[in-house]
């Protein structure tokens, strides 16, 4: 097993766990406010709650909490080269959510963001292992 890349892949599971809870709890208790929330401008509700925060009817959380959790998978079994892939399609992914999060919806997402960082520590782990 990689270590290395399995812990920053749990690192992002347990983001992702997180967003998906608030997710759900935003969506049952619209006064619910969770720690990520911290202004108009600083707010992961709202980003949670745009039209972008899905895909094809299914959450982007769910979608990460996969990844994360693949990526755990490949890093026991130790797949480097699709890990390698992985962290890349990875980068791409977060760019244009990025683009997406700062343009488009507006406002700064600390979820989000984590995950972005995230995303860049998994590529640089699986690079450093290859």
């Amino acid at each position: 097993m990689i270590l290395s890349i399995f812990i920053v892949a749990t690192i992002g599971l347990c983001i992702s766990l997180y967003g998906l809870f608030v997710e759900n709890k935003l969506t049952e208790d619209p006064t619910y406010h969770p720690v990520c929330d911290l202004s108009d401008r600083v707010s992961c509700s709202k980003t949670f709650l745009s039209p972008y925060g899905k895909l094809l009817k299914v959450s982007n959380t769910v979608f990460a909490i996969l990844f994360y959790s693949a990526m755990m998978l490949l890093a026991y079994l130790e797949y480097i080269m699709l890990l390698w892939y992985g962290a890349l399609a990875a980068l791409v992914v977060s760019i244009f959510l990025a683009y997406i999060l700062f343009f488009k919806i507006q406002t700064i997402c600390l979820f989000c963001i984590s995950l972005y960082v995230v995303n860049l520590a998994l590529l640089y782990v699986t690079y450093i292992n290859r």
